[in-house]
């Protein structure tokens, strides 16, 4: 690339400055007469900037696409003369110190703050800012300038205003808050006063009643007048008649205690994991009272804005679903209170991780004053809280006079063994409820006695008049107790005909001998229960096979799903599994069997593969990271075939090995593939990190299209595959009679080679194919073609057969209710 250097001097009428992206320029200081070092003009998107500059001999330079500060300005003394560079995009900078020797930056982007200092600031360092698309307002010693830029590109406001993740989901993203979203409507309404041009963009999917209260809020809040034209703009949109009633600010504006932004899931009950639950207590119990005033400032910052939102909730009459999940509300959560009394719509109210430390006793007398709340509430979230009652009696009548709530989640809340008492007290009032989640509060004996006893057998309760009434049943389906370390001495053996129990999560405990016999009494009477989930809670695994037995014995049950996950079972307990399936062959309550992460070995597996094949309605076997080595594919093989071969049923199979780890199939995983019998019905095929060899890769590749006719799934990453046998296998692949053929694979083997490799190694791999790309041009449309067809698309972005499932495959493995998350055929 040709540099071609000339005098940059400091130019006052900048928008006459026209640049190319090749070039670069010394820049002479003004004060020392001295030649400074060449900055390289970096490659980015050209921008339409308007600028307003009060002092020139800030700005180093300003293009069409970029503005450079002087790096004299951040240090003027600097012995030696580093460059650095720093890109920052679609950032804020709000104050910057006027000490001499110190940077104090506080920059925002999207509602998170950043502190400057973080980055590489070091005493002999020149560093260069590139600000592309911001809106800055800086102070510096003895110079002061203010620029504005304006965002003229009128299809990202159409494209990224306010997007829906689902078509009634009103959603503010952590990239569009209303915020700044307003700020790019003021902008852009500046910029076209000034040039007389017309609005020509349309607000989408959003709930216009609302939005014109918050602009009006908004505008109160920050004492700016509103706009006369903003109705206008609201009547004139062609979506003005589509009117969510959902309002979600679950991702808006999160920080963190090192400054960064959050990135929080969903809550999902089903796959609460020990890593999870680790962090949820961590994060509750380890929030330290004192912090620096950099950290106070910052957190001042991030919920100021929500202020004006809340506000505009007053008397809110269309949104029937509220979400705060994850939203800092620590400053504002008394007027949160006040103004979800003036509600009368909500169904559905969301109040997770919101970091409050007050004590709730104010949402228990909202609950108890609010007959609104009271009759139309459905849905309520209060996971990851500190649940501090003064009165705990008044937080328990509170949520006891809710009757009309289906789901109640109070996981990860800390609640003392009183309060849980006087929740628990309350659950005979809550007759619809059929979703309670109690997983991570810690639960002692009493209880444990009080819930089974409330769950599962029939009670009397006083209703409104003090007269009895008649036993009433609670009509509970989901129970989630993840990590309670609930005691099950007193579980029921016999529960009541009319118990509504389906789900029962009990992962995560530490059960001994009695309570494992105590569950297999209970699943040997249940009526309604089809889950059961056990992961790592039957460390004694010699009485696991008492639990399995009384699921096969009992013919009520019907479609049952048994997960048993990081439970220790070796091949001893295999042994008694297997008899438990000789003694029930003809039981078909049984369809779904997960004993990842366990102990069973070469001998242990081939039994449960055994028993398996004993069943005539298990649908869904997963055996993957047990301990397996290349020796153990001769003691496997006969029991392998004969599954596949007797159990007709079958339609997802997981064998994957445990990635990182001395334990795969290895070369000798064709045996298994060599002999294999036609499955119609299997749809999923998980054989991943087992590093199977080229020959295995050949045998796996002869499975289809006869032999797999149906399957839709296959995992075959972190296998030591060549480019050959890739190239054998994706074109027999595409021969598949699938309904949904070749789906998202990639569009020739280069990119499928490069989705197969550790992201070390792609580099070289690509330069590789890019050298030799004339060999590989061949895509997966073609039909046993050897025609070279030259393909310049090297791109490394190609999605893989597994789009890097190995963490996804964990979760299935680990959870066992999660998605199978492949790559559909």
């Amino acid at each position: 690339m040709a540099n071609t250097k000339k005098e940059f001097p400091i130019i006052k009428d900048y928008n006459k400055l026209q640049t190319t992206q090749d070039q670069s320029y010394v820049y002479t200081d003004k004060r020392t007469k001295k030649k400074d070092f060449d900055w390289q003009i970096l490659n980015l998107q050209p921008l339409t900037i308007k600028q307003k500059v009060k002092i020139e001999s800030l700005v180093r330079g300003v293009t069409n696409d970029k503005i450079v500060f002087s790096s004299n300005i951040i240090k003027k003394n600097a012995r030696r003369r580093e460059k650095r560079i720093i890109v920052l995009t679609d950032y804020r900078i709000i104050t910057i110190g006027k000490r001499r020797n110190s940077i104090k930056n506080r920059i925002c982007r999207n509602g998170h703050l950043y502190d400057l200092k973080r980055v590489e600031y070091q005493s002999d360092v020149h560093i260069k800012f590139i600000f592309q698309n911001f809106q800055l307002n800086a102070f510096m010693k003895e110079t002061e300038a203010l620029f504005e830029i304006l965002q003229t590109k009128l299809e990202l406001i159409t494209k990224n205003f306010l997007q829906y993740e689902k078509p009634s989901i009103y959603n503010l993203k952590e990239n569009d808050s209303m915020v700044n979203i307003l700020q790019k409507i003021r902008s852009i309404e500046r910029k076209q006063t000034k040039t007389n041009k017309s609005l020509d963009y349309e607000f989408v999917n959003l709930n216009y009643d609302y939005f014109q209260q918050f602009y009006k809020s908004w505008c109160s809040y920050y004492d700016t007048p509103v706009n006369p034209r903003f109705n206008r703009y609201l009547t004139n949109s062609t979506t003005a008649k589509s009117q969510s009633t959902v309002f979600d600010l679950c991702r808006y504006s999160q920080l963190d205690t090192t400054g960064e932004p959050k990135h929080n899931d969903e809550n999902d009950h089903s796959n609460l994991t020990n890593q999870n639950n680790q962090k949820n207590q961590s994060n509750i119990k380890n929030k330290s009272k004192s912090k620096s005033k950099r950290k106070r400032k910052s957190n001042k910052q991030t919920t100021v804005h929500y202020r004006p939102i809340i506000n505009s909730l007053k008397n809110n009459n269309f949104f029937t679903d509220l979400n705060f999940q994850n939203c800092n509300l620590k400053s504002n959560y008394r007027r949160l209170i006040k103004i979800l009394g003036t509600t009368t719509k909500v169904e559905s109210l969301n109040l997770s991780n919101i970091n409050v430390n007050e004590r709730h006793d104010k949402l228990g007398k909202l609950f108890l004053a609010n007959n609104i709340f009271q009759a139309r509430l459905q849905h309520l979230d209060l996971s990851n809280n500190r649940l501090n009652c003064k009165n705990e009696a008044t937080f328990a009548r509170g949520l006891g006079e809710m009757t009309n709530l289906t789901k109640l989640n109070l996981s990860s809340t800390s609640m003392n063994s009183n309060l849980l008492n006087s929740v628990l007290d309350q659950l005979p009032k809550l007759t619809k409820l059929c979703d309670l989640n109690l997983s991570n509060v810690k639960f002692t004996k009493e209880n444990s006695n009080k819930l089974f006893r409330i769950v599962f057998t029939s009670l009397q309760f006083l209703n409104n008049t003090n007269s009895k009434s008649a036993q009433t049943q609670l009509q509970i389906k989901n129970l989630y107790l993840s990590n309670t370390n609930v005691h099950l001495k007193s579980l029921p053996q016999t529960p009541k005909s009319s118990c509504a129990i389906t789900e029962l999560h009990l992962d995560q405990n530490t059960f001994d001998k009695k309570d494992q016999w105590q569950l297999s009494e209970f699943l040997n009477n249940t009526q309604s229960l089809k889950y059961l989930d056990v992961s790592a809670s039957c460390k004694q695994s010699q009485y696991f096979a008492l639990i399995l037995k009384s699921i096969l014995g009992n013919d009520k049950l019907q479609n049952f799903r048994l997960l048993a996950n990081n439970n220790s079972l070796g091949k001893e307990i295999s042994g008694k599994i297997l008899d438990a399936f000789q003694n029930n062959k003809n039981s078909n309550s049984l369809i779904e069997l997960r004993l990842n992460k366990n102990k069973f070995g070469a001998i242990g597996l081939s039994n449960i593969l055994r028993a398996c094949s004993l069943s005539n309605s298990l649908q869904k076997i997963s055996v993957s990271m047990n301990i397996l080595k290349g020796k153990d594919t001769l003691l496997l093989k006969e029991q392998f075939v004969n599954l596949f071969t007797n159990l007709k049923s079958l339609t997802d199979f997981q064998m994957s090995g445990k990635p990182n780890s001395k334990y795969w199939l290895g070369d000798k995983s064709q045996i298994l593939f060599k002999d294999f019998p036609i499955c119609n019905n299997l749809q999923v095929f998980d054989i991943s990190s087992n590093k199977i060899g080229e020959l295995a890769q050949q045998e796996l590749s002869n499975l289809f299209p006869t032999k797999l006719p149906s399957l839709k799934y296959i995992y075959i990453d972190n296998n030591n595959w060549t480019l050959s046998s890739l190239k054998i296998f994706s074109k027999q692949i595409s021969l598949n009679n699938s309904s949904n053929l070749l789906g998202n694979w990639p569009t020739n083997d280069a990119d499928l080679l490069l989705s197969q490799c550790k992201k070390s190694m792609k580099k070289s791999i690509k330069k590789y194919l890019k050298k030799y790309k004339n060999d590989f041009s061949t895509t997966l449309n073609s039909n046993d073609n050897d025609n070279d067809n030259n393909n310049d698309n090297d791109n490394d972005d190609g999605n893989g057969i597994v789009n890097d499932n190995v963490n996804g495959n964990d979760n299935v493995n680990d959870n066992g209710d999660g998605e199978d998350n492949g790559i559909e055929i």
